[in-house]
């Protein structure tokens, strides 16, 4: 199965997933951007750079995103009853 824009809610919040797809053997959550130029990322910033027409703009970097996301969806399904199964984690 595959969603696009699932927007769960965990207690008092709400966190948005670009794409989730479920297989019976894990989920993957994916984190779209459309950003222009070429884009690098600094692991030890925990930044991404996008460097185009001569300028470098710094961003958070989306694998936090995802990394949150994750957590989040754990602790939802977990409040669903719903047993948690591997996620592919790139």
């Amino acid at each position: 199965m595959i969603f696009h824009d699932l927007r769960l809610r965990n207690s008092l919040r709400y966190f948005q997933i670009d794409t989730l797809i479920l297989t019976s053997s894990f989920f993957l959550i994916i984190e779209v951007k459309n950003i222009a130029g070429t884009l690098s990322f600094d692991p030890h910033r925990y930044q991404m750079v996008r460097k185009a027409n001569g300028t470098a703009e710094e961003f958070s970097d989306p694998r936090l995103q995802v990394k949150r996301h994750h957590l989040q969806f754990e602790k939802w399904l977990e409040q669903q009853q719903i047993p948690i199964p591997p996620f592919i984690k790139l």
